[in-house]
């Protein structure tokens, strides 16, 4: 008999934008510099906690949500199959997803596993996770220089 075979649906890896951790800014002393570090560690040190909280709640669905796709279901997310004597067997609804394995300060790996009922296991296959921290002034020049883009398009059609 054969192996089952996993294949991922939706975004691979997966980037979740956070905002930068830090104080006030301006014209401030080196104390800032400690402040802000002090506040990115502590805000780091819960992102594989809520992680995994996510996926547990989702059952994984929340880690292929799209801005087309915003409300994903589990199934949404992952096929599986296996080739049998008696034709292909969907094995979607078997698919297990595991607990993330941090492989950097702001990136993991979340395996997907499943069996078939002859006790042939599929090979693993991983969703990367990544946390982008951005920083709000850039998200907000980036918007505005869009929007000045559009406004521009829009005039030169009229």
């Amino acid at each position: 008999t054969s192996k089952p075979v996993i294949e991922l649906k939706g975004p691979n890896p997966k980037v979740f934008r956070i905002s930068k951790c830090g104080a006030l800014g301006g014209v401030m002393s080196s104390k800032q510099m400690d402040h802000d570090a002090d506040l990115k560690s502590a805000q780091q040190k819960y992102y594989s906690d809520d992680i995994k909280l996510m996926i547990r709640q989702t059952v994984g669905a929340e880690l292929c949500a799209t801005h087309e796709l915003s409300r994903p279901n589990a199934s949404h997310c992952v096929k599986a199959f296996d080739e049998t004597f008696k034709g292909k067997v969907d094995l979607s609804r078997e698919v297990s997803v595991g607990d993330p394995t941090q492989t950097s300060m702001l990136q993991w790996r979340v395996p997907y596993d499943v069996e078939d009922a002859a006790g042939n296991k599929a090979e693993t296959v991983w969703r990367d996770v990544v946390v982008e921290e951005v920083d709000l002034a850039d998200v907000e020049a980036r918007v505005r220089s869009e929007s000045l883009l559009q406004k521009n398009a829009e005039i030169r059609r009229a």
